[in-house]
């Protein structure tokens, strides 16, 4: 194998010295980024610029430094980093996130709470990734304030008056839309002890209930 010395270099470099092609490059400059390109072997702008992927078109990247968190799995779009439990048979969260490792943590139990004013507003809606026709009645003390009320996307907020004490709100699901269980999310106003936001997960027919006790 002959050797290379340093004279054989420097004739190298030196022979068509300040050549330059139609790009302004040197084409005896043996690091020139033009010549790479030709070759396939370099590509800066790959270098430059990180690759993001949301396969699953939840709104997070797989990949780091893409600007949102990094989704644990880019193939479910019911998992996503803080995703709200859906009651679905599966953990809905990502590392790191409360809830992360339980499945379906609270789900079907409403939990009851302590709120510190007798009139409060209640926000019920469909908080999973499909509006899919879930049917209920919603019930304070007894009497009706939604009957046969859709849930959807669009949170639905319902003023309340309640008596001093203990108040009860039941759900009773309708059925079970398209996708089942009866599944939705409920957030009250005014909470001074226990979970502001809760969710369920009924079967058609089925009922839950919870003590909204008004302390002043």
């Amino acid at each position: 194998m002959p050797h290379t010395t340093f004279s054989s270099l420097q004739s190298v470099f030196s022979s068509g010295k300040d050549k330059k092609n139609n790009h302004g490059v040197d084409e005896n400059d043996p690091w020139s980024s033009d010549k790479f390109t030709e070759l396939g072997d370099f590509h800066p702008e790959e270098c430059r610029t990180p690759i993001c992927r949301d396969s699953d078109q939840d709104g997070y990247y797989a990949q780091s430094s893409c600007g949102t968190s990094i989704d644990c799995n880019d193939s479910d779009p019911d998992i996503s980093p803080n995703h709200a439990e859906i009651c679905d048979d599966k953990d809905n969260q990502c590392p790191g996130n409360t809830g992360y490792g339980i499945i379906d943590e609270g789900c079907g139990n409403l939990v009851n709470i302590v709120v510190n004013s007798n009139n409060i507003s209640i926000n019920i809606w469909d908080c999973g990734n499909l509006e899919d026709g879930d049917q209920i009645d919603l019930l304070v003390n007894g009497s009706y304030i939604r009957e046969n009320f859709i849930l959807s996307f669009t949170k639905e907020i319902i003023n309340i008056t309640l008596n001093d004490g203990a108040n009860t709100l039941s759900v009773h699901a309708d059925n079970e839309g398209t996708n089942p269980p009866n599944t939705a999310c409920l957030e009250i106003s005014n909470v001074t002890n226990g979970e502001a936001l809760q969710n369920w997960a009924l079967y058609q027919g089925t009922d839950n209930s919870m003590y909204i006790t008004v302390q002043h």
